[in-house]
């Protein structure tokens, strides 16, 4: 990993002897989501290294919570001591990484809802042969839930819906286990459980 200067040598050519780098180091995850939605635009996210840490004012579970789905982008990275909460968390956070790197690694991304000046982002990976797709939600603000729509899938393809590593304590994904056309997902829209500000979900869309 490259992280001299916090990501102050990023660059195509570091990147012919380093397999990722370090952004920056910031890790409130308010500042990194837009961060990272920014640098997916030269770089690839696979790239991207993001840790978890405690960082801001933010409630411990939420704060590990949140930053493991943005984590799973790439695979997570965990450097503190956790709490046995925390730590079911971590740990589901990397079952949850190992069933869906293929996808995320791989996948082509779209970018669904720009996390600037916004209470929320979205983006997606699709499988190259579109039979499978991943959904992150990243709530940065308080604000009511409202439908993500989904792009990239087939549309004549049915895909059930799972939420992985959901924390405890939230509301379930209402559309958990069902299965829809890629038309309607991307028409309809999926309803993510994320209102408050912190909270984040990664849904999984599979045959």
């Amino acid at each position: 990993m490259l992280c001299s200067g916090g990501g102050g040598r990023v660059d195509y050519g570091a990147l012919r002897y380093f397999h990722e780098f370090w952004p920056s180091d910031n890790t409130d995850p308010v500042v990194r989501v837009p961060m990272q939605w920014d640098y997916s635009y030269f770089f690839p996210p696979m790239s991207i290294v993001s840790h978890v840490t405690h960082s801001g004012q933010s409630p411990a579970a939420l704060c590990v919570q949140r930053r493991d789905e943005r984590a799973l982008r790439h695979g997570p990275r965990f450097d503190q001591a956790l709490s046995p909460e925390d730590r079911a968390i971590c740990e589901g956070a990397i079952s949850a990484y190992k069933r869906i790197r293929e996808v995320t690694q791989l996948g082509d991304l779209y970018r669904l809802e720009r996390p600037h000046e916004a209470a929320r982002g979205a983006l997606s990976f699709v499988s190259s042969d579109r039979s499978r797709a991943v959904l992150f939600v990243f709530q940065l603000q308080d604000a009511k839930a409202l439908p993500v729509r989904p792009e990239g899938l087939d549309g004549a393809m049915r895909y059930v819906l799972r939420e992985l590593n959901p924390p405890p304590g939230r509301a379930s994904l209402s559309q958990e286990g069902k299965s829809f056309t890629g038309e309607e997902l991307m028409r309809a829209g999926i309803l993510p459980p994320c209102e408050k500000a912190l909270e984040a979900c990664v849904i999984e869309l599979s045959r």
